[in-house]
Parts: structure tokens; sequence; C-alpha cells
């Protein structure tokens, strides 16, 4: 898998809502920093993060702009937007930053 089919995955599985499909995607041991409430989440915290996020949030996910590549790492920016029709209202914005070490 390329870096580009990782983040369509990765957008897909928080777009389903599924915390299997996102870890999945990720390093047995990787570490997910939540720079909003300043929380790192590994293993079976990480799962339960994203079950109770994925609970509490009902957003849609698409890529705002173009990915950063670099040999070891990924990170681009995200709108997240209600669901509704035509893509629902705009809640927020953010960035990930995949560490590929």
């Amino acid at each position: 898998m390329n870096q580009e089919d990782l983040v369509d995955r990765y957008l897909a599985a928080w777009n389903l809502a599924d915390a299997d499909a996102v870890l999945d995607l990720l390093h047995d041991g990787a570490t997910y920093y939540d720079a909003f409430w300043m929380e790192y989440c590994t293993g079976r915290d990480l799962r339960q993060y994203l079950v109770d996020t994925f609970a509490e949030e009902n957003y849609r996910y698409r890529l705002d702009g173009e990915l950063i590549l670099v040999d070891d790492g990924i990170a681009f920016r995200y709108v997240a937007s209600d669901p509704g029709p035509a893509g629902g209202a705009e809640v927020y914005r953010g960035a990930e930053i995949f560490d590929m070490r």
C-alpha cells in the first residue's frame, strides 16, 4: 500500500466509524496523539478511544489540500463536516501526521 492509499483508507475508516479498520492501518504499537485533548493512546486504550470518539461524534472527513509526503511520514489536513445532505456544514478543520519509522 502506498502513502496515498493509506490516507484514503484511513479517512474511509473514520467515515465508517470503524475502530478496527483504523487500527488495521496502524502498527500494533502505534501511539495516537489527540492535540486538542492533549491525550496519548496506545493498544487497547487506543481502540477504546476510537470507539468512544465514534460514539460521540458523527462527522464526515475529507482531505483538504495535498498530502505532504516524506520518506518516513505523511502529513495532511482534513475537514470534518456534519453528515447532512450535500456534505453538511463544516464543523472543524484538523491535521494528521503519520510517523512511518
